[in-house]
């Protein structure tokens, strides 16, 4: 049973990397995944945040929307209880 138990476990974490994978993928804009990321983040679904913010930060085309991207990474980060890598998003935005 246990095996079994293991085997879900590890297929549905794939399962969820591989969408959070395509969902990054999905948008055209900053504008698109920052509203999707923000959308996400008031349903305080916190990782498919993150994945979005992660896009719109790639997306993002001024100094501005790659700082409010990335400091809402840290938020994303913070509120997992991920403190350090929180503390390193937060970083990023006071380098900028």
């Amino acid at each position: 049973m246990q095996n079994r138990t293991t085997h879900t476990i590890y297929w549905l974490a794939s399962l969820a990397l591989a969408l959070a994978a395509w969902s990054a993928c999905a948008f055209d804009s900053y504008s698109d995944a920052n509203s999707a990321a923000t959308t996400s983040f008031q349903q305080r679904d916190w990782r498919t945040a993150k994945t979005d913010f992660e896009a719109a930060l790639k997306l993002a085309s001024t100094p501005d929307e790659r700082a409010a991207a990335q400091l809402h990474i840290g938020h994303c980060l913070r509120m997992t209880h991920c403190y350090p890598e929180a503390r390193a998003a937060y970083d990023k935005v006071a380098k900028e």
